[in-house]
Order: structure tokens, then C-alpha cells, then sequence
């Protein structure tokens, strides 16, 4: 992919990441000890979403129709979003592409009994094609310290996703930059009619933003509850009529662009001209 594509011509390819070299590799160009997993099929993600004051609703309805995940059944959800200094990314959506990309690096707080909170760390790819979408990730170790703190003005960000890109050439381009921080608190199920993914979704906020972007770096809230299905394109599930019933809307959400919409509309961030 040319280094220069903006907008939807950087979403139009499904990337194959090339795999970390082994022992053979140059000693000129060390690649990084990570590799993108395999790409998994392309799944369908629904997202029903209602005031925030309603997530005690989605919580009952999915533990009425579905099962906490066994592995992790909470969590919170940090995720440093990467855009072009135009806001290619959030263009994509604003415009109803059907071809759309993030990059993002994203770590997970799991609450461990007994233990500190354990941090998870990846580099993310997230496609969409319509409501089909697909996720490349790579895991990786960093100061967990750092990503909680740093200002997204901190050169090192833009150093740590080169470098973990460094294995991968024309994976991502290279002239994007980190905008915004969004955290938000995850709970996970598992449907029992099959093996369906329920998540529900409170508290978004971002956290962060770029002041090299906007004039201001404070945070906002978003006053939304999102219930997101994730399946493979098969009947309806018995909690979607139950959502619709309690009054959530089906719709095109996404939280990096909300979060955007939000600031802008807010005035609390002002963009930068």
C-alpha cells in the first residue's frame, strides 16, 4: 500500500501480515519478537445502543439470555486511536464508507483476585466491510505505567507503533498520529442459543486527546450504553427483540467517532487550523 492514501483508499485492501523473521533474520533490520495472530473469518458486529442510564437493562437482559464469559466476564478497555492529521479515519465514518480501518493500540485491565490488576497490550487492525469485520492484532510488552499516563504528544507513541510495524512493511502508513484515548468498562457473554459474543459496554469516556491536535486535551463522556452482538450472520437473537423492546436503537455507533463528534460539538476541544 503507497505511504500517501488517505481516506477510504486506505481501507480498500484486506492485509496479510507478513510473519516475524526467525533466527535468519538481518541483523540490519531487526524485526520485533510479535506477529499479527491469523485473520479470523469475518464475522458480524450489531450494535444496539440506548442512554447511559440504561445499562442496568442491557446487564439484566444479557444474564437473562446469555452467560458471563468464562475466561473474562469483566474488564476495563483502554484504546489510544490513530488517525491521519486530517482525520481520515473519522471521515470514513462520518461519510458512510462502506470500506473503513482503525488503527489502534488497545490493553485490557482484568480484575484478578488477590493479585494486581493484569494488563494485556495490542496493536490492533480493525476492518469493517459493511457490518462484516475482521481484527488483526499483535500483543506486545510495554511499562503498563506509561500507557496510562503518558500525553498522546509523547513522541513514543508514534515510535512504538513504527516499531511494532517494523516487521510488517505497508501494514500501516506511516504518517499517522495518535488523537484520542477512550476507556470504557466491558462486560462479556456468551449467548445460549450459540456461540454468539455479547458485550455491554458503559462508562465511555475519552480520556485523552492530542493537543498537538486540538487546543485543549481535557476528556468527555459519552451519555450512551452500547450492547454489541458479535455472530456470524445467522438468525436474530432472542436479547435483540428484548433490546428493542426496552428501548435500545440498532445503529452505526462507533465510540472513536462519537468521542470525536462529541468534542467538537462540546467546544471542551477545539480543533486546530
Amino acid at each position: 500500500m503507497a505511504a500517501g492514501l488517505t481516506g477510504a483508499g486506505w481501507a480498500c485492501q484486506r492485509l496479510r501480515a507478513v510473519p516475524a523473521a526467525g533466527s535468519g533474520q538481518s541483523a540490519r533490520r531487526p524485526r520485533p519478537r510479535t506477529r499479527f495472530a491469523a485473520i479470523p473469518p469475518i464475522s458480524h458486529e450489531l450494535k444496539y445502543t440506548a442512554p447511559a442510564w440504561k445499562a442496568e437493562v442491557a446487564w439484566h437482559l444479557a444474564r437473562l439470555h446469555a452467560r458471563p464469559d468464562p475466561a473474562h466476564p469483566f474488564g476495563l478497555v483502554r484504546s489510544v486511536y490513530f488517525d491521519t492529521p486530517g482525520l481520515a479515519a473519522h471521515a470514513e465514518k462520518a461519510h458512510g464508507d462502506h470500506l473503513k480501518r482503525k488503527v489502534r493500540i488497545r490493553w485490557y485491565g482484568e480484575e484478578v483476585p488477590g493479585r494486581r490488576a493484569e494488563i494485556q497490550a495490542f496493536l490492533e487492525i480493525k476492518h469493517r466491510e459493511g457490518i462484516g469485520r475482521y481484527k488483526e492484532r499483535m500483543r506486545f510488552a510495554v511499562d503498563p505505567a506509561w500507557l496510562e499516563t503518558a500525553p498522546l504528544e509523547d513522541p513514543g507513541w508514534v515510535r512504538l507503533l513504527r516499531k511494532l510495524a517494523a516487521g510488517h512493511p505497508g501494514l500501516i502508513p506511516h504518517h499517522l498520529l495518535p488523537v484520542v484515548c477512550i476507556s470504557y468498562a466491558r462486560h462479556r457473554f456468551v449467548a445460549l442459543e450459540r456461540p454468539a459474543r455479547i458485550c455491554v459496554d458503559a462508562e465511555i469516556r475519552g480520556d485523552r486527546a492530542n493537543r498537538s491536535v486540538f487546543a485543549c486535551g481535557s476528556g468527555v463522556a459519552l451519555p450512551a450504553v452500547v450492547c454489541e452482538i458479535k455472530d456470524h450472520g445467522q438468525a436474530p437473537l432472542r436479547i435483540e427483540r428484548d433490546l428493542f423492546l426496552a428501548g435500545f436503537a440498532r445503529r452505526s455507533f462507533s465510540k472513536y467517532g462519537q468521542c470525536l463528534d462529541r468534542i467538537q460539538q462540546r467546544g471542551s476541544l477545539t480543533w486546530k487550523t
